[in-house]
């Protein structure tokens, strides 16, 4: 078993308490097409990336990276390698890197399983530019 790399995953104010409620971070779209729902297995987007502002090219309302997890696991891909091999095309990668404000998706990971509460190292809220962790 490999060591477990220490990485992120930002999330929306709105979905902290279901994530806590749960015990896990749930998978969700791999987005391997954007023409077939569920083209590849559903997965749980993480980065390392510190974020200390809000990204400006998010479109919605709620900032989706107002917290962030921290998680330890052994299993992350890189998200570049596991969505050629579940059948994304350069274009479909293009896509979703321009949708993610033009981070490359060699800097993204996946875990294609939801991630439980044990392999949490903390949660963490972004106030006045800076981490703070809340649990």
């Amino acid at each position: 078993m490999s060591r477990p790399k220490v990485l992120y995953h930002y999330t929306s104010p709105v979905h902290v308490p279901m994530i806590l409620d749960s015990g896990f971070i749930d998978v969700t779209e791999s987005n391997v097409s954007f023409a077939i729902e569920n083209a590849a297995p559903q997965v749980v987007w993480l980065t390392p990336e510190i974020l200390i502002r809000p990204p400006r090219y998010l479109a919605s309302i709620v900032d989706k990276t107002a917290y962030r997890f921290v998680v330890a696991v052994a299993d992350a891909q890189r998200s570049d390698k596991w969505l050629r091999r579940n059948g994304a095309s350069s274009e479909q990668i293009g896509l979703l890197e321009s949708s993610g404000g033009g981070t490359k998706a060699t800097t993204w990971y996946v875990v294609a399983r939801p991630i439980p509460s044990e392999e949490w190292l903390a949660l963490e809220k972004r106030i006045n530019n800076q981490w703070v962790q809340v649990k």
